[in-house]
């Protein structure tokens, strides 16, 4: 494997390292985020409907309570709203025109009462019971769109995207940094070592001005070439000499 190979893949690992780590806590930690403060949000606003559906469920006012809903439908992202007694039967319900999705299902429902939201393919169910004097007299069940986590996560691709072109781009410079700090030079000592072992006339020095080991060894070298030249002058010069004694 060449050097530039040994150069590439650590920048390569690395750079799919960071990404990989910082997309994946960044990404998980954003959504996360996002979708508890829609929850949050669900259930404030069940919250203060609850207070005044309070009467007309213990009325049995079926009209009032669906005024009630009306008015929390028209807040955004809700898609369906689900008011049940206290026995969890349905007492009324209220969805946009046109809305069809299906109910939850078991496993839905069973998170739905443990941590009060649970989350399919499209949609986010936000579960609150009402309380009264201490006893539950009914709950409501909102279907939310996921369109807000979609946006997120639409936003997470974008943000991942710019930030792998800046590694890239980081990865790009350091390389070539390296390639003309290190392996331009080593290659150009590797060329001319070759040169001198198939017997090829040493044209010049290599120019490398960095007080580091590749410096070191340039200037190595250098001292090498010249030494070389010196004799290759010296031996030239004896050879006339003998040349003109004859």
């Amino acid at each position: 494997m060449s050097l530039r190979a040994k150069l590439i893949w650590p920048i390569l690992a690395f750079i799919t390292v960071i990404f990989v780590t910082s997309q994946s806590y960044t990404s998980y930690n954003t959504y996360q985020s996002a979708k508890h403060e829609l929850v949050e949000q669900t259930k404030v606003l069940i919250n203060d409907a609850s207070h005044s559906i309070k009467d007309a469920l213990a009325t049995k006012n079926k009209p009032k309570a669906q005024t009630i809903l009306a008015d929390l439908l028209k807040k955004p992202n809700v898609s369906r709203v689900k008011l049940y007694d206290k026995d969890n039967n349905p007492f009324a319900v209220f969805a946009l025109d046109g809305f069809a999705a299906p109910s939850p299902t078991v496993k839905e429902r069973s998170r739905l009462h443990e941590v009060g939201y649970a989350l399919s393919a499209h949609f986010l169910y936000v579960f609150e019971p009402i309380i009264h004097e201490g006893q539950v007299i009914g709950s409501i069940r909102v279907t939310l769109s996921r369109i807000p986590l979609f946006e997120v996560r639409d936003a997470l691709l974008q943000d991942g995207g710019l930030f792998l072109v800046i590694l890239l781009a980081g990865g790009v410079m350091f390389y070539f940094g390296v390639e003309r700090r290190v392996l331009r030079p080593i290659e150009e000592v590797n060329r001319a070592l070759q040169d001198l072992a198939n017997g090829h006339h040493l044209s010049g020095r290599i120019h490398h001005k960095s007080k580091d080991e590749v410096g070191a060894l340039v200037a190595s070298f250098n001292f090498m070439v010249e030494k070389q030249q010196r004799l290759e002058k010296q031996r030239k010069h004896s050879l006339e000499v003998l040349e003109r004694r004859k």
